[in-house]
């Protein structure tokens, strides 16, 4: 991926709408290959749709794309 992903972009990829995760995406970082590091809130652990997307993440809070 060439440009920095939309929110909408990582919402489609986890699997939920920009309203769920749009105030969740902390920072995102591009990485050396071209792909993107998306790290998200802490808080989202407490969500309800935590437990959907748990095993798309790398480590507790870090989505990479």
């Amino acid at each position: 991926m060439n440009g920095k992903p939309t929110t909408g972009e990582i919402a489609k990829s986890l699997g939920l709408t920009v309203d769920q995760i749009g105030g969740y995406i902390a920072e995102t970082e591009k990485r050396d290959d071209g792909s993107w590091l998306i790290y998200l809130d802490p808080h989202i652990g407490k969500l309800d749709f935590y437990a959907r997307i748990k095993d798309k993440l790398k480590g507790f809070y870090t989505y990479e794309m």
